[in-house]
């Protein structure tokens, strides 16, 4: 951290490499959407993290600077990606179809929002778990469905 009130522009520059670390870790999951045909795909998982990062820095950076609570824009971080989320929902036929892409924008938003904050290993946890349940858990879910709906 630069001392305090300092201009931290070497230190957000050295940061700030952080901030191509959310959209890189966000590519598997994002990928893995655009495969699929999803409506929000590798592009739109990148954006995300990248921003959720920035917004997720500015926090810490802001509460560090001015003794500000860190949680504050993290909070409006995640109610505002609630709202994109909401929007790639929707229902045809009696059936509501978006919600894993949902899910999987909430995990690029938080993945970002860690790597800002400074959880870089937290935020690769995250992609871990979010391609594990994503891959082999869809998988296990499309046969049990497949066996008992048919």
């Amino acid at each position: 951290m630069p001392p305090r009130g300092a201009p931290p522009a070497a230190w957000t520059w050295n940061r700030c490499g952080g901030c191509s670390s959310p959209p890189r870790s966000s590519i598997p999951v994002g990928l893995d959407r655009e495969l699929r045909g999803k409506s929000a795909g590798l592009r739109t998982h990148a954006v995300v993290a990248a921003a959720s990062a920035a917004l997720g820095y500015l926090s810490v950076a802001t509460a560090t600077s001015q003794g500000e609570d860190a949680t504050r824009i993290a909070s409006q971080v995640v109610t505002g990606i609630g709202f994109m989320g909401a929007g790639v929902i929707f229902a045809s036929q009696g059936r509501v179809h978006g919600l894993t892409t949902a899910a999987a924008l909430w995990s690029a938003m938080a993945t970002g929002l860690c790597v800002g904050m400074g959880a870089t290993g937290l935020a690769l946890a995250l992609v871990a778990v979010t391609l594990l349940l994503l891959g082999p858990v869809n998988w296990v879910s499309d046969v049990m469905v497949s066996r008992w709906h048919p």
